[in-house]
């Protein structure tokens, strides 16, 4: 399979990729023109020149609309919903992505959530700032042990999310679009047989999404979907900000009528100051940042290089982008 010209497929990539993760790209192509960008290449240049790219998530929809040879772009990233535009899905280019890269750390991020919650962190870090030895209500509180945590979306950070529920002997519910088997899921609700969200509202202590925002899933959790909820419970939102009606979650946190929630993600980002979330009861906020994972662009080359052969064959490409995104 050749590119626009009569030789192999002309690639150019600005990722810090090593000479092994090059030729290893180079081997999946079973021979391309890879060309690597260094900081002052000119990125409109290399593209008018290039059928494929792999680039890092700071591209812009502009750079890459209207290139004529360019039928794929992977973007280093996990949340592509900005390049869901219609000039640039409109022109042909497929536009692929990393979600699942980080999916580990992504992992542990809503652990720590789970775990800051049933320690009451933030209490037990004010009163250390006050040398106050707080002890009062604390053999109350219950570990993760035996309890259960409800997992909405079961793609790769779901399943992480799920793999290490189960080892702290957590019980574990899962929702998802499609009927599969998946690992570490003690029972498991899809909607593609009709399941509804309801009977894993109502038995989590926990509900964590882990879910892309679309069409389908803007506005997920809302004012009816909350009062579904333990007043025990508490929600986490790894996915994006669209999925929960915000003022719904702000009215059951005031009321009681939700105990906590763990929030890395926000309708609008940064989150404003004046934003009532900042003073909310029993909520915990991180600014949309994960900690990194020492092989991450390796992880990104297996999903490239995964993605090349399925290109080769015409088959669909992983973590592709679709018209259903919003941005």
């Amino acid at each position: 399979m050749t590119g626009a010209g009569s030789g192999p497929f002309r690639v150019v990539s600005d990722l810090p990729l090593s000479p092994e993760q090059q030729a290893r790209i180079i081997s999946a192509f079973g021979g391309c023109d890879l060309r690597i960008l260094d900081d002052g290449a000119d990125l409109p240049r290399a593209l008018d020149q290039a059928d494929i790219a792999f680039l890092a998530p700071e591209v812009t929809v502009e750079t890459l609309v209207e290139r004529p040879h360019l039928a794929w772009v992977h973007i280093d990233i996990s949340g592509t919903e900005r390049f869901a535009q219609p000039e640039l899905l409109n022109g042909g280019t497929l536009i692929t992505g990393s979600a699942g890269r980080s999916a580990p750390v992504l992992a542990e991020h809503a652990l720590m959530f789970m775990l800051a919650h049933v320690y009451q962190l933030p209490s037990l870090v004010a009163a250390q700032q006050k040398g106050v030895w707080a002890t009062e209500g604390f053999a109350q509180r219950r570990g993760l042990f035996g309890q259960c945590v409800g997992i909405i979306g079961l793609g790769q950070t779901g399943q992480e999310t799920a793999r290490m529920a189960k080892a702290l002997n957590m019980r574990v519910l899962g929702f998802n679009r499609s009927v599969r088997k998946v690992a570490h899921v003690d029972t498991l609700y899809c909607g593609a047989r009709g399941d509804t969200l309801t009977p894993l509202l109502k038995q989590a202590d926990f509900v964590v999404l882990c879910l892309a925002l679309t069409d389908d899933t803007r506005d997920l959790i809302g004012a009816a979907e909350l009062k579904h909820m333990k007043p025990s419970a508490c929600l986490i939102n790894m996915g994006r900000g669209g999925l929960i009606v915000e003022e719904a979650m702000i009215a059951a946190l005031e009321t009681g009528q939700l105990a906590g929630a763990g929030l890395d993600v926000f309708q609008q980002e940064p989150l404003a100051s004046d934003n009532p979330l900042w003073r909310a009861p029993n909520v915990l906020i991180t600014p949309h940042v994960t900690p990194g994972m020492p092989d991450r662009t390796a992880r990104t080359v297996d999903i490239i290089v995964d993605n090349i052969a399925r290109f080769r064959r015409g088959q669909p490409l992983c973590n592709a982008v679709g018209r259903g995104v919003l941005h």
